[in-house]
Order: structure tokens, then C-alpha cells, then sequence
């Protein structure tokens, strides 16, 4: 629909195209290894839809731009923001004599360990979705 409807000049994909590329899809990710179809796995897209050459350039866009909206992104960014101004917060107050200060670096670094592991779990996920790498 974004396709049709926003794109300048639109990007028509008839029904029998689409159905075509979904059975593309699935064919490509079960050759890679997977069980599913991974957001990632949208980015051949740019080479069967459209029917310009122009058309995957838009294509591309478009998958870029939803795969780049994941939530998961937003939320890491948000929680690396958040930690690094508690990590000024607890330098600053190292230098005073309080207690306090050592309490909430022990925090910190509990809350550091657990983004570490959501990282790395979202960068194993990554990996494995792009077994073969990014399509040339």
C-alpha cells in the first residue's frame, strides 16, 4: 500500500507478484537455514518488486526504513541515555565521602550487565537472521 499510494512515481504490485514474492521469501530463508521469514530477509525485495529499475531503489527504502523502527533499537538507545547520564550522576557524587555513592555504582553496573546481555542477544539474533551475510 505505502508502495502504491506514496511513492512518486507509485510502485504497483499486482496480487499475483506478491503472492510470488512471499513464496520467494520463504524459499530464501529456508535455503539459509531458517524456519521463518525474518524481517531481514525483506531486503531481496528490492529485486523482484517493482517493475522500473528504479523501483527497487524504493523498495529498499522502504524495508530499511521498517527494519530500523524496531522497538527493540528505540528501547536500547533510551536505555543507554539513561545510563549514561546515572553514570555522570554517580562520577560526580564519587568525590563526596557519601555511602550513597557506592550504592548506586553497584547499580549501575547491575543495570550495564542486563543491557549487555539484551545486546548481545539482539546481536546473536542478527547474526543468525544474516547467516550468509547482507544480499550483494
Amino acid at each position: 500500500e505505502y508502495l502504491q499510494d506514496k511513492c512518486e512515481p507509485p510502485v504497483y504490485v499486482s496480487d499475483r507478484r506478491f503472492t510470488k514474492c512471499v513464496t520467494f521469501l520463504q524459499v530464501a530463508a529456508f535455503a539459509n537455514g531458517a524456519k521463518e521469514v525474518s524481517e531481514y530477509d525483506c531486503l531481496l525485495l528490492q529485486f523482484v518488486l517493482g517493475q522500473r529499475a528504479e523501483d527497487g531503489d524504493k523498495v529498499l527504502d522502504y524495508v530499511l526504513d521498517n527494519i530500523s523502527s524496531d522497538p527493540a533499537i528505540l528501547q536500547n538507545e533510551l536505555a543507554l541515555i539513561g545510563l549514561f547520564g546515572r553514570s555522570l550522576r554517580v562520577l560526580a557524587s564519587a568525590g563526596s565521602s557519601d555511602g550513597g555513592a557506592s550504592s548506586g555504582r553497584d547499580d549501575l553496573i547491575a543495570e550495564l550487565s542486563e543491557l549487555k546481555e539484551n545486546l548481545l542477544s539482539s546481536k546473536n539474533r542478527f547474526e543468525s537472521d544474516l547467516h550468509g551475510g547482507f544480499p550483494k
